[in-house]
């Protein structure tokens, strides 16, 4: 594939509400087996790799000798306390995907296939020798396949876990890209996890083609007696199409989904500790009064018909500072990282230094929403959970919205709060005002948007439909997304 397989596959499910899509669900088989036995839990912290494997660190609800909080050789952040666990808190839907129905992109076509008796009962096995086979005509394309279903998970206390990772967030980036770990993260990439949906086998597919007008189509066929539908390749253009599947394993332990709180600290805040990385991107320059639909691009190379600029990664620092989390003086030089190197100042180049591309960061729209609320706020850390992005999806989006749609979405639903610990985050707007539109159309909001770090935006096609050629007795996918239930308060604990 011409693009990153992974980045293809979670950028076109995404619009499904379920959370963030892994393509690789399995958990790292180097880690204990008391981790492999349930793979991705509620309590983890880590980072989502560009392989799009969940890259594991610790577990806030473990004690510090459990053995999957020893399983890194640099042990555990400085001063880590667990959270108490309250079983209470726990959401539990052991049949939120059914078995068998695929989760797609846009403009996918599902045809049932000979033999393929819709079922009488839902969740019934397909006869043998029956299936579906789906038609992409789109550029790009992806499915995820459960032929077991999947089951959901959620922790409801987010309260504390949003107060705790946001008290810690300096000190979790310290310890993730210290000597003994060495991650390198970037910032926003640290994820604490609140909820996911697991299931045992599953298959993946993705592509991204050169050109529309080319169909790509897949087959799940029932081979065998047990009826479950089994992923058989059958498009012309193979080379452009990537694929995985489960092991033989029953262990419900392969997590599809997983939602969670995307961490970020200010900008200003960030080049103190760790330094700037001098790759330059292209950008679109962008006017006063002007808002283009890529205004926050992801790290990576942004592409442009018209002039070109250099921009050092990093974003602008905040011009005050501010009391509580992670303080700092934006007049003062920077101060050594964690692991003893001076880093260089952030500055803005007028040519571009290298053709070569940046280290780019995954598409995330938590990082996005914490990218606009570090800038509108002088918070030093910022906190978005998925549910709150995937609350401002709607029946008619085939994808997720561009940049500026979900900023936009964000700011109808939510206003920008600030804790006295001060952290940023998203606190609903009274039931009254959620009908009004809040469109971004200050001057100097438009201005202070167009600042934010670049990072990489969903392209803009055109919104599709999927198609059905015939109707599938009592089968569809549960499509329910995540529930927005309780509310955010800046009360400290």
């Amino acid at each position: 594939m011409s693009s990153n397989a992974s980045e293809t596959y979670a950028r076109l499910l995404l619009h499904h509400g379920h959370g963030y899509p892994l393509w690789v669900p399995e958990p790292n088989e180097a880690l204990p087996q008391e981790y492999l036995s349930e793979g991705v839990g509620i309590g983890d912290v880590g980072i989502v790799t560009a392989g799009g494997s969940f890259d594991f660190l610790f577990n806030v609800f473990k004690s510090p000798l459990h053995p999957i909080n020893q399983c890194l050789s640099g042990g555990l952040p400085n001063g880590f306390v667990p959270l108490p666990w309250d079983s209470r808190s726990l959401q539990v839907n052991s049949h939120q995907h059914r078995l068998g129905v695929p989760i797609s992109s846009r403009g996918t076509q599902l045809i049932e296939l000979d033999m393929a008796v819709s079922a009488p009962v839902p969740g019934t096995p397909v006869a043998i020798g029956g299936g579906i086979e789906l038609r992409f005509s789109e550029s790009r394309g992806a499915v995820l396949m459960l032929p077991n279903g999947a089951s959901r998970v959620d922790y409801s206390n987010l309260k504390i876990l949003r107060e705790y990772a946001a008290l810690n967030a300096e000190n979790w980036y310290r310890f993730v890209n210290g000597r003994n770990i060495g991650r390198e993260a970037e910032n926003g990439s640290l994820y604490l996890i609140t909820g996911c949906d697991k299931t045992s086998p599953w298959e993946v597919a993705a592509y991204s083609a050169p050109s529309h007008g080319q169909t790509i189509s897949i087959k799940f066929t029932s081979p065998l007696a047990d009826g479950k539908l089994c992923m058989t390749r059958s498009s012309t253009f193979q080379s452009f199409l990537s694929s995985r599947i489960s092991n033989d394993s029953s262990t419900n332990n392969q997590a599809v989904f997983i939602r969670g709180f995307k961490i970020s600290l200010q900008p200003g805040r960030w080049r103190m500790l760790f330094g700037s990385v001098k790759n330059t991107v292209k950008i679109t320059p962008i006017m006063a009064g002007r808002l283009p639909k890529n205004v926050m691009s992801r790290g990576g190379v942004f592409s442009s018909e018209q002039n070109e600029m250099s921009l050092v990664r990093g974003g602008q620092a905040s011009a005050e500072p501010r009391e509580g989390i992670g303080a700092f003086d934006a007049g003062t030089p920077p101060s050594p990282s964690s692991d003893g190197d001076t880093p260089s100042d952030s500055a803005i180049s007028s040519s571009v230094d290298s053709e070569e591309p940046v280290n780019v960061q995954i598409y995330h729209p938590s990082e996005i929403i914490n990218d606009y609320m570090l800038n509108m706020s002088n918070a030093a850390v910022a906190v978005c959970h998925d549910k709150e992005w995937c609350s401002i999806l709607n029946e008619y989006d085939q994808e997720i919205p561009n940049n500026e749609e979900l900023i936009r979405r964000i700011q109808q639903k939510y206003e920008i709060g600030t804790s006295d610990s001060g952290y940023a985050f998203l606190t609903l707007r009274s039931s009254e005002q959620f009908g009004q539109v809040h469109p971004v159309s200050d001057s100097h909001e438009l201005n202070t948007i167009a600042m934010l770090p670049l990072r990489k935006s969903p392209p803009a096609d055109r919104p599709g439909t999927m198609r059905k050629s015939r109707k599938q007795g009592g089968r569809g996918e549960n499509s329910d997304s995540m529930a927005d239930s309780s509310k955010v308060t800046t009360e400290r604990l």
